[in-house]
């Protein structure tokens, strides 16, 4: 008789966003990448990921994903460089979580 073993289960990924809509080409001259979230969320997993791949504090990305609102990137150097990014939590729990991050520079 042979016994038949059951595959055992990796661990699903982290579910960043499911909804991602990219409008650089028709929004010069800055970048715009628009970003939803219909699935649940690891809160702290999601806010390590974002704050390292956009360089933003961790902290205030937490801060942004649990409470949203806007972080504007500091001006460096004599180039005029700015952006944001910014969380949007739909009231009473409807609808999805949205991010945006805006950047200009001339």
């Amino acid at each position: 008789m042979f016994k038949i073993k059951k595959k055992a289960e990796k661990p699903k990924r982290t579910v960043l966003y499911n909804i991602v809509e990219d409008y650089s080409e028709f929004d010069a001259p800055g970048n715009v990448t628009v970003c939803a979230m219909t699935e649940a969320e690891d809160v702290s997993a999601h806010a390590k990921i974002l704050s390292e791949s956009y360089d933003v504090p961790h902290e205030t990305m937490t801060a942004l994903l649990t409470e949203g609102g806007m972080y504007v990137y500091p001006q460096i150097g004599g180039i005029l460089t700015r952006g944001l990014f910014a969380c949007r939590i739909a009231s009473a729990g409807q609808g999805p979580k949205q991010t945006w991050r805006k950047t200009l520079s001339a």
